[in-house]
This record gives C-alpha cells, structure tokens and sequence, in this order.
C-alpha cells in the first residue's frame, strides 16, 4: 500500500482538507497518475489525468459518475460530513491489489476503484468498515473490512474463479453481492449530514441523531423506511447504525 509522501494539508473555512500549493507542486514529475492530477488541478487537463487513472487500475470502463468523483475531488483529502470520507486526492494513496484486499486474485494487479470512506463504529460493535468505489460501475462495496477476504473466498468458489471464470467476474460478482448504492447517493448522504465533523481519522455517525440518520438514508439513497429495514441487516448498509425502534416506527408511518 502506498504511504503519503506530502507535508501537512490545509483546510479551507468549511474544514474540507485540500491540498496546498506546496503539495499541488509536489505532484509533477512523479508517476502518471500523480503527474495526471497535477495537469487535471493547474491546467485542467482532464483527459491525461482519467487516462493515467484507467492504466494504473485498468477498469474495463470508467462509470460516468466514478469520473465526476475523480474529477471533483482530485485536490481534495476528506469531505466534510460525519464519516472520513476520501477525495481522490487521499484515496490515491491507497492502493490494493487483489489479494491485498480478498486474500483471491493476483498479487500484481490493483483493483479497478479506491476505498472512499471508512466508519470505526466505536459505539455500536466496534467494527470496521471500508468502503470502496469501484470505477466500473460507479457502485460502492461496503462491507465490514475484516470480513473481505471471507467474502471473498465465498465469491470466488460459488462462480469458480480462477479455473472456471475470469478476475473481471470476480469483480462483477462482489459487485452484484455488496454494493447496494453508488457513489453520488454515499456523496449526498454525508452532504446532508456536514454539520456532524469527522476528525483524526474517526468517523461521528453515533453523533447523528437517530432519526436524522435514517431520514437522511432514506432521502440519499433513494429507499423507503420498509426498504431501509429489510435491508438493516445486509452487509452493505450495516455501517449505519439505525435505530431498529426508530426505524420500525417510520417504516409503520409510512404505510
């Protein structure tokens, strides 16, 4: 995984964390990517940058909407909104091959997306939760992190890989199984909670009220109160931490 090699950041009066000049500057001449991000920031030179993107990570497409977030935050480190969520200006410095981050799949190639946000889950079961961006379909895997390369496994076996399907169909699969949103709905959700301020690399979802958090999730990603509580218990949406008595009384309200 690459380590970050910049000085400090800065923070404009919103407290979203950019990059500074000095960091902008430190970009040229290093690899593609970087070199790309430096174009895309000084110059507005979009295209060598989202080429220097798919070389490093090879998706077979870039979504429309995983280019708008590289696009739109390729100066930015984190958002602001109660969860650590990553401009590509952070989630670039992340970066996870196959087995890195499954435990299946090549050692040599990175997945084709970054991790975006992270939840610790202090006050509700202590996990850890990764959230990753792929930039193929602009859908966002989430799952608590210790439980990837479990998944993983599990995929890989029921569709065969690698004897009998393809590294991209593994990809596919997980997709198909952990990503319940995309990319734009995450964005919207800690928008609508910016008041709630994440800080040294914790997230402040317990902080939300619990109502709040789950209107905000029902408004964000597009789902009723009775769909939000069929889907409490999937993985992919178990980094929220709804109030199941809440919840239950908004799913009932609304009938």
């Amino acid at each position: 995984m690459m380590q970050s090699r910049y000085p400090a950041t800065t923070r404009e009066e919103n407290q979203m964390e950019v990059y500074s000049e000095e960091e902008i500057q430190l970009l040229e001449g290093s690899d593609d990517v970087e070199q790309g991000m430096f174009l895309a920031i000084t110059q507005n030179e979009r295209e060598a940058f989202l080429q220097a993107v798919k070389e490093r990570y090879r998706p077979r497409i870039l979504h429309p909407l995983a280019e708008k977030y590289l696009l739109d935050t390729v100066s930015i480190k984190n958002l602001d909104g109660p969860m650590e969520f990553n401009g590509f200006g952070a989630a670039c410095l992340q970066l996870y091959s196959y087995d890195d981050m499954w435990k299946v799949g090549p050692k040599d190639r990175f997945i084709p997306g970054v991790p975006i946000a992270y939840v610790w889950g202090i006050n509700y079961g202590r996990r850890y939760y990764k959230l990753v961006l792929s930039f193929e379909t602009g859908g966002v895997i989430s799952l608590p992190f210790e439980e990837y390369p479990d998944r993983g496994r599990e995929i890989a076996e029921r569709i065969g890989y690698p004897d009998n399907a393809s590294i991209e169909q593994f990809w596919s699969s997980l997709e198909d199984a952990y990503s319940l949103f995309k990319v734009d709905q995450l964005l919207s959700f800690q928008a609508s909670l910016s008041e709630f301020e994440n800080s040294e690399g914790y997230d402040s979802l317990d902080k939300v009220e619990p109502e709040q958090l789950i209107r905000a999730a029902a408004a964000a990603f597009d789902r009723s109160f009775s769909e939000l509580k069929e889907l409490a218990g999937h993985p992919s949406f178990s980094f929220l931490p709804m109030d199941e008595g809440v919840l239950a009384r908004l799913a009932e309200e609304e009938k």
